[in-house]
Formats: structure tokens, C-alpha cells, sequence
């Protein structure tokens, strides 16, 4: 399975950016674009995630920014799946969530980090988290 990894340029480099792209790499071949276009001074974002199965998107402060939120947009009408990835830096788990329709617009003048919000599922997801994140 190849999976597109749709998160905040402000999380690059960082702990939570590592373990969510460890766990996604169990799962299948990620396309990072830290790692894979940014580095590489490519900018078409949603032309990578279009080659993928699956999306998967980050949080950042709750919230993704207006590049995420396009790829996320953009995945669902093309009907690609789309999964949030969450990270609890305590016990250091990562948790899938199905997304369940396009992002809601919180705030359009903030495209870095308030943009939008994910609407997720409330049923479980495939490993076992709810709606909160948590694992039961």
C-alpha cells in the first residue's frame, strides 16, 4: 500500500513527525513530503498524494493548516481514503481515525496552523481508537 503523509510544515523534523512516519511505514510505502518532495525542492503536493492509496493527515495544535486541508479535500472527492493520525507523546502510540467528510473552515485567514478542522468518525477505527483518540 503506498500512503500519502499530509501534515504541517511546522511538525518537519520533529518527535511527533518521526513516530507517525515510523507507524505508517508498518503499514506500507509512505510518501513524506519532508523527506520525499520538500528536500527535494518539489512543490506539486496533491500530484503525489494522487499516486497514493490511502491519505493520512496530521494535527497541529488540533488544527490543519490550508496545504493539508487541500490534500484532504482534494483526496476525498477523488474518493482516495483518508485517515487522521494521531500521536500521544506519553505513551508514544499513534492511532488511525477514518475521516468522514471534508474539513470544516475555522479560520481562512490562518493557513498555517487555524485553517481547518478534520471531522472524523464517530464509530471506531480500524485500530481500535474512538472518536476521542483513545484506545479501548
Amino acid at each position: 500500500m503506498k500512503i500519502y503523509f499530509a501534515h504541517s510544515m511546522l511538525t518537519y523534523n520533529t518527535p511527533e513527525e518521526v513516530a507517525q512516519r515510523e507507524y505508517l511505514e508498518t503499514l506500507g510505502t509512505v510518501i513524506c513530503p519532508n523527506r520525499d518532495i520538500y528536500a527535494k525542492g518539489k512543490k506539486d503536493y496533491q500530484a503525489h498524494a494522487n499516486t497514493c492509496d490511502m491519505v493520512v493527515c496530521s494535527e497541529f495544535m488540533g488544527f490543519v493548516g490550508r496545504g493539508v486541508a487541500s490534500q484532504v479535500q482534494d483526496s476525498l472527492i477523488l474518493e482516495v481514503p483518508v485517515k487522521l493520525i494521531r500521536w500521544d507523546e506519553v505513551t508514544g502510540k499513534c492511532s488511525l481515525h477514518n475521516v468522514e467528510g471534508l474539513v470544516n473552515v475555522t479560520e481562512e485567514r490562518d493557513w498555517k496552523v487555524r485553517y481547518a478542522t478534520i471531522v472524523i468518525k464517530q464509530d471506531k477505527s480500524e485500530d481500535g481508537a474512538n472518536e476521542t483518540g483513545n484506545i479501548d
